[in-house]
């Protein structure tokens, strides 16, 4: 029999080891938790930062393809056709038909990115909407011009006016619907760099 101070030394003992495991215990899951949210934080960061840049790279592509001045028959292979169309009002028709075509993944892209730059806001806390702004003011502009170009020209050609003479506005209009590594395609090359240059922090 082991005498009774001996007893309650030895519960007191027990008692404190008890109690400084669940401590221990307790820390290791509170830094194991903090780590865990902080990676999770991390990837949701990355993610989100690495959906901005290939948005903003397949963007610039797509607004280098709608830009492009080659055109081919099959572009234009889903349009309907009306009768007593011109020679010239066809190949006006399809043109335009075909360009407009090439607007509908541009328009995704643009979409995608304003809804990816609202993540980033919250996920980030970064504001990223004003460098969103060339790449919208590059969609609204190649639009416009295809609207309005191709409007005037088919306006001529139906009534029998010759296409080859183009005023200021039309020369404007054309030369943004058809260009390469012109202001336009320089604007949205900058644009591009200046999401990576604020977002490389996030996609190292």
């Amino acid at each position: 029999m082991l005498p009774s101070y001996l007893v309650e030394t030895i519960s007191v003992v027990s008692d404190a080891f008890v109690a400084l495991s669940a401590l221990a215990v307790a820390i290791i899951g509170f830094i194991g938790l903090r780590q865990w949210r902080e990676e999770l934080t991390g990837k949701a960061k990355f993610e989100v930062a690495r959906k901005i840049v290939t948005l903003s790279f397949q963007f610039r592509d797509e607004f280098g393809r709608a830009r492009s001045p080659l055109t081919f028959g099959g572009e234009a292979a889903e349009r309907p056709k009306f009768g007593g169309e011109t020679e010239e009002e066809t190949q006006l028709l399809d043109e335009c038909f075909a360009r407009k075509k090439r607007l509908e993944p541009l328009q995704e892209s643009m979409r995608k990115l304003r809804e990816a730059s609202w993540e980033a806001e919250i996920v980030l806390s970064e504001d990223v909407g004003k460098l969103l702004q060339p790449f919208e003011h590059a969609f609204i502009e190649l639009w416009s011009a295809i609207e309005a170009y191709f409007s005037t020209q088919l306006k001529r050609a139906k009534s029998g006016q010759r296409n080859s003479q183009l005023d200021d506005g039309l020369k404007s209009q054309q030369a943004i619907i058809y260009g390469i590594d012109d202001k336009p395609s320089r604007a949205v090359d900058a644009s591009v760099t200046a999401l990576l240059r604020k977002l490389k922090a996030y996609v190292k």
